[in-house]
């Protein structure tokens, strides 16, 4: 719920449509089948919409290399919003069979969604 009350700061509240509250990510090696490692990535982003202008911050691309032999993968992908309501929180899940994939060239893939931003 503090995310909802964010200190206000007037010279600049007003120009502003979004705040990041926070952008966190690590990598970590693990072990593969194949004899290898396999990286992977963990991002956390948090991001309180002021208003409509921001709406476009609720859609996220990750682009993804993806030549036929060994292409990257996007698993287990999460993604909520979380709006104020009555005083409750409410969370909105993203549901996976709405991340959807677009393929600039041959060699490049984008994964794309848009969690719901009210």
């Amino acid at each position: 719920v503090s995310d909802f009350n964010l200190p206000t700061i007037t010279a600049v509240d007003r120009n502003i449509n979004a705040v990041v509250v926070s952008d966190v990510g690590t990598i970590r090696f693990i072990g593969n089948r194949k004899g290898w490692f396999t990286l992977a990535y963990q991002w956390n982003t948090r991001i309180k919409i002021l208003n409509n202008r921001a709406f476009s911050l609720a859609t996220v691309e990750i682009p993804l290399y993806a030549p036929k032999d060994s292409p990257e993968m996007l698993m287990n992908v999460k993604a909520s919003t979380y709006n104020l309501e009555n005083g409750h929180v409410i969370e909105t899940s993203l549901d996976n069979k709405t991340v959807f994939e677009d393929r600039p060239d041959r060699e490049y893939i984008g994964k794309k969604f848009t969690v719901r931003a009210t």
